[in-house]
């Protein structure tokens, strides 16, 4: 009787081993997984499983990490141009597929050498990020904003119905970039950028 009962102690954390493992390969976060194990025997390999869990979850933390790094620009935090033609790429083949059009602002930060040469790089580098921030505040919700260069930004999103919506938010964002003025030991310097729209075919891909 008492190898009978063993036997189904041990087959039941067997059990509870497998699930444990499955689920941990799928979803290492799982609250199922905060469950402690059955038995004696479950209790001498909880330690072992939870140490298992805890590397899982930090290696899976580092590897996401590493994913964010790689795919955003490192001054403004925007996506950088390998992640945005991925997105491009993305945004086309669902339009080809609903039969709309992607819309492609191309932004470019005027004077910025001039503000390196007159002001430092470090001013320079401001005004990367203030105008990084006021194309995030100025595009629409659904927009994707990525620096693309030394002084270009990109903005891809689907094209609104009317082509007068489309230049209505290149005037906003234009907007938004001069009211983000960049502090100096002489003053302020106000912004300006130039916009450059495109407008998808069912043709398109990245490169055109």
């Amino acid at each position: 009787a008492e190898t009978i009962v063993a036997v189904g102690d041990l087959t039941a954390v067997l059990a509870a081993v497998e699930q444990f493992t499955v689920t941990l390969a799928h979803d290492p976060s799982a609250p199922s997984l905060d469950v402690p194990l059955p038995g004696r025997t479950g209790r001498a390999l909880q330690d072992t499983l939870s140490r298992l869990r805890e590397s899982v979850l930090d290696t899976e933390q580092e590897r996401l990490m590493l994913q964010e790094v790689a795919a955003h620009d490192g001054l403004t935090g925007l996506l950088n141009r390998r992640a945005v033609q991925a997105t491009v790429e993305s945004e086309l083949a669902h339009a080809r597929r609903d039969r709309g059009v992607v819309m492609a602002m191309f932004i470019d930060l005027d004077g910025l050498k001039g503000i390196n040469d007159t002001y430092g790089h470090s001013v320079g580098d401001d005004a990367i990020r203030h105008t990084a921030q006021a194309l995030r505040e100025g595009a629409r919700e659904s927009d994707v904003v990525a620096r693309i260069g030394g002084d270009e930004f990109l903005l891809v999103g689907r094209a609104p119905a009317d082509p007068a919506d489309v230049h209505a938010l290149a005037d906003r964002l234009q907007g938004a970039v001069r009211a983000a003025t960049v502090a100096t030991a002489s003053g302020t310097v106000t912004l300006h950028c130039s916009i450059g729209i495109c407008l998808s075919t069912p043709e398109d891909d990245v490169d055109s």
